[in-house]
């Protein structure tokens, strides 16, 4: 009899296990083994840039900032780096004949600042319609506020875009824009603004989230003496002494449709471990292998 209720409740564990696949595993592990440690990512965003009239530059600074405040308060392990120096540093990446962004340019600005991902955001579309919405019969104009904003995200490690999708939304209002004296776009969006805003930025941060989360963590050598590497991240992103990281290679840019360009990791190079933290770098010395100031990128060692 015991034999038998043993197998039952095997059964019934390896079932949920099934049914509830890698979240249950992953708990499993975790209660013995301990969590998996978890280095956060930093991200820059280059300037906001608004293709429309409606709201200028306070329609960018405000789309911008209510980004950043909802990425720092809801994605987990993420770092937003928004210093004077950071912004100045980023804005002045230039772009090529097509109009993307130099990604050779932006890696190594990344690279140099212990970026991990860089975001940008365009405001494409804002604009005042109608709509006849309502029960069949009794359908009758409402007024909307329709914005399209599109939003990309850069991988430092591979200059790869990590994310470009097209956030559509609409707003109901309870009346129509009304005609408006002096600046017009201005005026509009001092009533309207953040009301898109408060619609239209938590859809996005949820996205963003969801993709940084899965975005592996890198690191970069940007220096070294005789005996030491300097890292570009530091205590900020959770390195600790004694750390074991792997060195990449770096392998030869792939060229890739019109003008981009993809730095993929080479080899494991060898490893390093960390010798002394300070908030924003580290420095680290050779366990094994050598060369390492010519590497792709440096990985916490599992």
């Amino acid at each position: 009899m015991r034999k038998r209720t043993l197998n039952i409740l095997l059964l019934v564990f390896v079932t949920c296990t099934v049914l509830s696949g890698c979240a249950t595993t992953k708990k499993i592990k975790d209660d013995i083994m301990g969590p998996d440690r978890v280095l956060k990512k930093k991200m820059v965003f280059l300037p906001t840039v608004n293709n429309t009239p409606f709201g200028g530059k306070d329609l960018e600074a405000a789309a911008s900032l209510r980004l950043k405040i909802a990425l720092a308060a809801n994605c987990e392990g993420l770092m937003i780096s928004d210093s004077g120096k950071v912004r100045q540093a980023f804005s002045e990446i230039p772009r090529l004949p097509s109009g993307q962004i130099d990604p050779l340019a932006l890696a190594q600005k990344g690279r140099v600042h212990g970026v991990n991902a860089v975001l940008e955001q365009i405001i494409m579309v804002v604009e005042f319609g109608t709509e006849k919405r309502g029960v069949w019969g009794f359908r009758k104009d409402t007024p909307l506020l329709r914005a399209v904003f599109r939003v990309r995200i850069y991988d430092i490690e591979t200059t790869a875009v990590y994310l470009d999708e097209v956030f559509r939304q609409e707003v109901e209002l309870s009346e129509g824009p009304q005609p408006l004296e002096g600046n017009v776009a201005t005026r509009y969006y001092e009533q309207y603004g953040q009301t898109l805003l408060n619609n239209i930025i938590p859809t996005i941060s949820h996205h963003v989230c969801e993709r940084i989360g899965e975005m592996p963590w890198s690191g970069f050598v940007v220096d070294s003496t005789k005996d030491t590497y300097i890292l570009s991240v530091g205590g900020d992103a959770g390195l600790a002494e004694g750390d074991v990281l792997e060195v990449f290679d770096m392998g030869e840019p792939l060229e890739g449709y019109g003008d981009r360009v993809y730095l993929i990791a080479g080899p494991k190079m060898g490893e390093i471990r960390i010798s002394k933290v300070k908030a924003g770098h580290a420095e680290a010395v050779g366990i094994s292998g050598d060369g390492f100031e010519k590497s792709c990128c440096v990985r916490l060692k599992p």
